[in-house]
């Protein structure tokens, strides 16, 4: 973001006739006070990425946050979302000092009023007000025209208390969704990202707490009819939010705005920041789906499949040979045409996962060849990615196995197909006692897939399924099992199982996502 055009120089520089047009300016509209007063905030041109990013969407999601003193945004990540509630929050600080002025007669708002931000957790909350590095403190401190504010609370990393002429004073405080709420009486509220919790994702419970927590308590803390406001913006995690309930926020300025406006023109709503290149990196990097609901304001849904009938069309092999099907992994020989394929220079390794059955499931185990593949780089060279494609050789159904015989034939599938890591679902501990026990080969990883580890093997899954890069063996177990698994991780019962290929698959992936394939790259390490 350039500091330079149409930035003001710092106050002292100014001559007394254009200093008073600035304030006046900058007083009326947020988005020029963003683009004259709040990027000094940021460093100049000559300082790459320490610039104040311009561009029309700047301009409409500040405007938004003003329309109205209820406001509610829904937009993608990365994208003005804090930051648009850090320059909202500077200005009215801005502004109360003019309030506080006798001489300024053009200006008409407090002067002295309280603040609250709400996160999530009211960690996340204070991060925003003192401690990160673009904190709404640090930006006050490093803006020249600023340095007349006094910090009532220099050694309070997540609070803020402020005073321009020592006498009217300024609050900003952090709180979390899930805590108490009451007796909280405040001029300006903002509410950011109060479903995303950065440890876990949010079962139905908490959902409908923090939906019951916002109508009761937060909602009515600001007195808007009195000019008091009501802000929030959040990226969208489910269709239960309270972002999408259309009674609720009926006389709300509501927005909904996606990343990308237009796939056929490649138009985005802030090219200055994140171009549709940029994006669609972004969308390989973690996946469809994560990156619809991230940056395509798409929430998920408890009723949606995470993979259709025709995903699954697309990633299933008619041809593909189950080469550990109707063999005995003990004591057969590895087939010279897959010896001579596993050991060609387009073959980088092999990984597996596995979901352990339990009394009323079954155990299932998948295998796959990792393929190197070759993509262009900035200067148009093929640049090899070692974990470029997942080929799956082996599925395995095991129905009302012991662990003892659920090891065994992992050891054996380990060493027939050279499986270099075998992460397996450790969430219940149920191979403990083998592990202490010395019986688990090496090259089984325990993965405890809960909270964000489950998310990542999911993310792990559809980074290699939506970009066509899983090939599946054509098994209609295999096949049904993966439909039965929703967008929010949960699995249907049925009389073949529970989901348990989606574990399997999806623990192989996020393997071969991590693994360090340097050793078969040579120079091309990642």
């Amino acid at each position: 973001m350039s500091a330079a055009t149409g930035a003001a120089a710092s106050p002292e520089d100014l001559d007394g006739t254009t200093r008073t047009a600035i304030y006046k300016a900058t007083y009326r509209d947020l988005p020029t006070f963003a683009d004259l007063i709040f990027s000094q905030s940021f460093g100049p041109d000559d300082e790459p990425g320490d610039e104040f990013t311009r561009g029309s969407w700047v301009r409409r999601r500040l405007e938004h946050l003003q329309s109205g003193n209820k406001t509610c945004d829904i937009g993608p990540r990365n994208h003005l979302k804090s930051t648009g509630f850090y320059i909202h929050i500077l200005w009215k600080i801005w502004r109360a000092r003019f309030n506080g002025m006798d001489d300024a007669e053009w200006a008409d708002g407090p002067a002295r009023f309280e603040m609250h931000y709400f996160s999530y957790k009211q960690k996340s909350a204070g991060y925003h007000i003192g401690e990160g590095s673009d904190s709404i403190k640090n930006l006050i401190e490093r803006n020249p025209y600023f340095a007349g504010l006094e910090d009532l609370k220099p050694t309070a990393e997540t609070k803020g208390k402020w005073t321009w002429d020592g006498d009217h004073e300024i609050t900003l405080s952090p709180h979390g969704m899930m805590s108490h709420v009451r007796g909280i009486h405040a001029g300006f509220v903002y509410v950011d990202d109060p479903f995303q919790d950065p440890e876990n994702d949010l079962n139905p419970t908490k959902i409908l707490k923090i939906n019951n927590v916002f109508r009761a308590g937060v909602s009515s803390i600001p007195k808007t009819e009195d000019g008091e406001e009501l802000h929030v913006t959040t990226t969208p995690q489910t269709e239960e939010d309270f972002t999408f309930d259309e009674e609720l926020l009926a006389d709300y300025e509501y927005m909904v705005q996606p990343a990308i406006e237009d796939h056929a023109t490649e138009s985005v709503i802030w090219p200055e920041w994140m171009d549709y290149d940029a994006l669609m990196s972004r969308k390989r990097e973690i996946g469809e789906k994560l990156f619809n609901q991230e940056f395509m304001c798409s929430p998920k849904s408890s009723e949606v499949a995470f993979f259709t009938d025709e995903d699954l069309g697309e990633l299933i092999e008619p041809e593909l040979v189950d080469w550990g099907e109707d063999r005995s992994l003990a004591t057969d020989p590895m087939p010279d045409e897959l010896r001579d394929w596993l050991d060609s220079p387009a073959v980088t390794g092999v990984v597996g996962g596995h979901d352990i059955g339990k009394r009323k499931h079954p155990a299932h185990c998948a295998i796959f060849a990792v393929l190197r593949r070759w993509l262009p780089n900035e200067d148009g060279d093929l640049v090899c990615e070692p974990g470029g494609h997942l080929v799956q050789l082996h599925q395995k159904w095991m129905d009302g196995w012991a662990y003892t015989r659920q090891v065994e034939y992992l050891r054996r599938a380990i060493d027939w197909f050279g499986v270099r890591r075998l992460a397996y679902d450790d969430t219940r501990g149920e191979f403990e006692s083998l592990e202490e026990q010395g019986k688990l080969p090496h090259e089984m990883e325990p993965v405890s897939l809960s909270g964000t580890s489950k998310d990542s093997m999911a993310g792990a899954l559809d980074v290699y399924a939506s970009s066509g890069r899983l090939i599946l063996v054509p098994d209609g177990r295999q096949k049904r099992q993966l439909a039965v698994v929703t967008n929010d991780l949960d699995a249907v019962e049925t009389n073949e199982g529970h989901g348990e290929p989606f574990t399997s698959v999806g623990l192989a992936a996020w393997q071969a996502q991590r693994e360090h394939w340097g050793s078969r790259v040579g120079s091309l390490e990642m």
